[in-house]
């Protein structure tokens, strides 16, 4: 039961977001929307943005479950990055919000994950440096948190699978020159 009520206020919340901005729901509407008191709110949630969190932290636990070695960066950064397309206008909003951080957070450890996870997998024979898995990591991560921002701020009008396909495309590009160096450093 507590799985259930933690779950319609998370869906609750997402269906109140694709009609008002985060600033705009209140408790009182998830309340009404899933047909609880506030006290129950309370129980679960300390207030909306945690509500929020907690949607955006459930989506990165699910993404590192159904994460594979084997896919493309492509096709790992496409289903990880499908919540953004989904709840579009969600995260517009929440973007727009006094606590955009939690857009940052999501990025940040969704793209970590799925970068650094992508990098050792291509890495794994060239013997490279844990610095330089680590500044690879970061170093791509940043540029796709920075253009995930740019394509948030311009109302993710880019189609996504093109948005997808650049920064795969140049990803796979640069990558191998870089883990070539990486390893001619570390020699």
């Amino acid at each position: 039961m507590a799985k259930f009520t933690k779950r319609a206020i998370m869906l609750s919340l997402l269906k109140l977001l694709k009609q008002k901005s985060v600033d705009k729901v209140t408790v009182k509407d998830i309340c009404d929307e899933c047909e609880i008191n506030r006290n129950t709110f309370y129980y679960y949630f300390k207030d909306i943005y945690d509500v929020l969190n907690n949607i955006f932290m459930e989506e990165i636990e699910k993404n590192l479950r159904e994460a594979g070695s084997n896919g493309s960066f492509y096709e790992e950064y496409s289903r990880a990055a499908e919540i953004l397309v989904e709840y579009k206008d969600v995260v517009i909003h929440v973007y727009n919000s006094r606590n955009r951080d939690i857009i940052t957070n999501y990025l940040e450890k969704m793209t970590a994950e799925v970068v650094r996870s992508y990098i050792a997998a291509k890495s794994e024979c060239e013997n490279i440096s844990e610095k330089d898995l680590e500044f690879m990591s970061y170093f791509y991560g940043y540029a796709i948190i920075g253009s995930t921002y740019k394509w948030i701020e311009s109302g993710m009008q880019a189609d996504f699978e093109h948005f997808i396909a650049r920064i795969s495309e140049s990803i796979d590009a640069t990558l191998p020159v870089m883990i070539s160096k990486a390893k001619a450093n570390s020699n």
